[in-house]
C-alpha cells in the first residue's frame, strides 16, 4: 500500500509539473503572438506613410509645432524635420530648385490637412530639377529633410521671415477627387411619407379624412 500511495504521489506530483509546464508554455505563446501582433500593427501604421521610415525615425525629435520650428531655425540647423503643405510656386535659383510651400498640419498618414489653418511659409531647396508644370500652383506636398536655416525676404510688400529645408525626401501628393453628389428632384424625398429636405429630417402631415359612422 505505501509503494502504492508513493506512486499516486508521484503521479500527482508529475501531473502538477506538466500543468505548470503547459501554462509556461501557453503564456510564452500568447505573449510571443501579442508582441507579433504589437510589431505588425506598428508596420501597417508606418506602412501608410510614403515617408521613408529611416527619416521618420529621424525627425522624431523636430518640434510640434512649427511656429517654434521657424521662429527658432538656427537653433534647428540640421536637424531632420518632416513638413508639409500646398506649394505656392517652384522656381529654380542658379543650380537649385526651390518650392514655396504654405505649411498645413500632416494627417495620420503624412498628407497636408485640407483646411485653411496654417503656422506660416518655407522654403524645399533641391539640388535638382523639378519642372513647374508638375510641382504646380495648389497641389500638396510632404518632404523630409533637414532645417538649413532661414531667410527674409518680400511676401508682396511685406519682409518676411522663411524657414528653409532640404528635401532628402519629396513626396507629391496625387490631387483630390471631388466628391460625387447623386442629384434628386425637388423636394428631396425618401419613402412616403418621409421627406429628406435634405436634413434634418421632418415629417409631412396629411389630413386624415374620419370615417362617417353609420346610423
Amino acid at each position: 500500500m505505501a509503494t502504492n500511495a508513493e506512486g499516486k504521489g508521484l503521479g500527482m506530483r508529475a501531473f502538477g509539473a506538466v500543468q505548470v509546464s503547459s501554462r509556461g508554455t501557453d503564456f510564452s505563446r500568447l505573449s510571443r503572438g501579442l508582441a507579433g501582433l504589437l510589431l505588425a500593427s506598428q508596420l501597417a501604421a508606418c506602412a501608410t506613410s510614403p515617408v521613408p521610415r529611416s527619416f521618420q525615425l529621424r525627425a522624431m525629435t523636430q518640434p510640434k509645432s512649427f511656429v517654434e520650428l521657424r521662429a527658432n531655425a538656427p537653433h534647428y540647423t540640421g536637424q531632420m524635420v518632416i513638413l508639409g503643405g500646398e506649394i505656392v510656386e517652384t522656381r529654380h535659383r542658379e543650380k537649385i530648385s526651390e518650392i514655396e510651400v504654405v505649411q498645413k498640419n500632416l494627417d495620420s498618414q503624412d498628407r497636408p490637412e485640407k483646411t485653411d489653418r496654417s503656422g506660416g511659409r518655407f522654403l524645399v531647396q533641391c539640388s535638382y530639377f523639378l519642372d513647374p508644370a508638375v510641382y504646380e500652383k495648389d497641389r500638396e506636398i510632404t518632404v523630409a529633410g533637414k532645417v538649413i536655416g532661414q531667410r527674409r525676404q518680400k511676401l508682396d510688400e511685406a519682409d518676411y521671415t522663411y524657414l528653409v529645408v532640404g528635401c532628402d525626401y519629396l513626396h507629391l501628393w496625387p490631387e483630390r477627387q471631388p466628391v460625387a453628389y447623386y442629384p434628386y428632384p425637388y423636394p428631396y424625398w425618401y419613402g412616403w411619407p418621409y421627406y429628406y429636405y435634405p436634413y434634418p429630417y421632418f415629417y409631412y402631415a396629411y389630413p386624415v379624412r374620419t370615417p362617417k359612422a353609420r346610423r
